[in-house]
Parts: C-alpha cells; structure tokens; sequence
C-alpha cells in the first residue's frame, strides 16, 4: 500500500468510529428496552 493520504485516512477513522458509537448507542438502548419490557 502506498503513501495513503492522511486525509482519507482520518475520514474513514472517523466514519469508523461514529458506527461504533451508533452501534454502542443502540446496544445500549436495545438492553434497557430488554429491561423495562421484561418484569424483575
């Protein structure tokens, strides 16, 4: 791989880790859904 633009690079790291924070936003609200849906 040659000389990859830091650019680019920092674009998909930074797309990178927005879908790891959505998927964690959703993990999340997807357990406390589980939570309140389900008694005790």
């Amino acid at each position: 791989m040659k000389n990859v633009s830091i650019g680019a690079w920092r674009e998909r790291t930074r797309l990178g880790l927005g879908l790891a924070i959505l998927a964690a936003g959703a993990g999340l609200q997807l357990l406390q859904w589980l939570h309140t849906s389900v008694p005790g």
